[in-house]
């Protein structure tokens, strides 16, 4: 099972990743102590993701538990948390105390998650799509026309970044599920994972066959590429602006 490490870094810049003093400074691979999670940000707060614990937790606290793996989360509007489990393939939320599991003949081997304008968006890896579910769970529509689709993220705009890793490319959409321009064409990936969006439009994009993250614009295009010596498949962003790689 993977061992996940931590790696913390800032934003400098247009978009470009970097540590120390400058965006040219190399990245360092030491683990932080978090243990085997992946960080996740919503509504100002930070969460644990511990997949191999079962687990979500807040400062340590425990937030939900008897997870079977969980590998996602995002606010929801209005307050409130919803976890991807794709453990058991199923959707929880948890708001105002109360505690739901949601999609569960919807999916069938999710990846990541994505909430906006109050619909909750799904990379499905079993038919290659995008699904689409209000906020209890039905499925109000499925995207398709993907290879391999992997990290989702809604940019402060609310449009959906999703990852067509067959492709080797980012497609985007509003959230009604119009289809805007593509990007990362030019990147010498393969097979990337994980994708984050600032509150600026800078898009964050980790490869883990490459070792590298990647770095674009807001107007989609690539501006940087930050060599790692650990492959991140997790990428969270602060309300700080700082960029949280999960790695193995």
């Amino acid at each position: 099972m993977d061992r996940r490490t931590f790696l913390h870094l800032s934003l400098a810049g247009a978009g470009a990743l970097a540590v120390g003093c400058g965006p040219e400074a190399a990245v360092p691979s030491e683990p932080l102590p978090l243990g085997e999670g992946l960080l996740a940000f919503a509504h100002g707060q930070a969460y644990e993701l511990e997949p191999l614990a079962r687990r979500i937790s807040h400062g340590g606290a425990p937030v939900l538990t008897d997870l079977n793996y969980p590998v996602a989360a995002a606010g929801l509007p209005g307050g409130g948390l919803a976890v991807l489990d794709r453990g058991d393939a199923v959707l929880v939320t948890v708001a105002g105390g109360r505690v739901h599991t949601l999609a569960a003949e919807a999916l069938g081997s999710p990846v990541d998650l994505a909430v906006s304008e109050g619909r909750l968006f799904v990379t499905d890896a079993a038919d290659h799509t995008v699904v689409v579910l209000d906020r209890a769970g039905r499925v109000l529509d499925r995207w398709g026309g993907f290879s391999l689709p992997r990290g989702i993220a809604a940019g402060p705009d609310g449009t959906l970044h999703v990852e067509d890793a067959g492709h080797g490319r980012i497609r985007t959409f509003a959230p009604d599920g119009a289809e805007g321009e593509a990007y990362g064409a030019e990147a010498d990936w393969w097979l990337p994972r994980p994708i984050a969006v600032d509150e600026a439009g800078h898009s964050y994009v980790g490869c883990p066959t490459r070792q590298a993250v990647y770095v674009f614009g807001p107007d989609r295009a690539l501006t940087a590429r930050r060599p790692l010596e650990v492959a991140p498949v997790h990428l969270g962003i602060s309300d700080a602006g700082r960029v949280h790689v999960g790695a193995v």
